[in-house]
């Protein structure tokens, strides 16, 4: 009986460790073909959907970001975690996605999308999927369960997104350029 309980416990605890190692795997495999990728999006367990979404985003995977987007299992994508060095590329793709999503009348039944936030946040999200770090929950960027569940009970009409906007002041010397000047 106590053999069997430490063994369990050292599975367990091996299994955490390695588990964000397989996950990341997979992700790998599975985007060595972009179509297999998004055909297989439909099949996948949620567990899957941020790793491959990093490695997709990380290496350029137009299609199958596009294709993730629309079949989102999560109320929130944190985007904006992912963007430190915005490829262009990966970003249309992103807003492709949510334009397919927006536009169709019968939703992907998985896709639970409501909020786009491209703030610099949300890195515990993708950290707690890849394993690079312990996972501490951050509040700011926590969907409130109450407001998740009046959100999925009703039909996908619109979609929040977060952005931060930075300002700068302008100098006399741009002032005196006039409108279409650079901020």
């Amino acid at each position: 009986g106590l053999w069997r309980l430490h063994c369990l416990r050292i599975l367990g605890s091996n299994y955490l460790q390695t588990r964000p190692r397989l996950l990341n795997r997979a992700a790998v495999s599975l985007l060595r073909d972009e179509a297999s990728a998004v055909t297989a999006l439909q099949y996948l367990p949620i567990e899957l959907f941020p790793p491959l979404f990093m490695k997709a985003f990380c290496g350029s995977r137009i299609e199958t970001l596009k294709a993730m987007v629309y079949a989102w299992p999560f109320v929130h994508l944190p985007l904006g975690g992912l963007m430190q060095k915005p490829h262009v590329g990966t970003l249309q793709a992103v807003l492709n996605g949510l334009d397919i999503l927006l536009a169709q009348k019968n939703h992907s039944k998985r896709c639970k999308l409501w909020v786009l936030d491209l703030r610099n946040i949300g890195q515990d999200f993708w950290k707690m999927w890849s394993g690079s770090s312990v996972y501490v929950s951050s509040s700011s960027s926590v969907t409130s369960v109450a407001e998740v569940r009046s959100r999925t009970e009703q039909p996908l009409a619109h979609l929040e997104v977060f952005i931060e906007l930075r300002l700068k002041e302008m100098s006399k010397h741009q002032s005196a350029k006039g409108p279409g000047s650079e901020w």
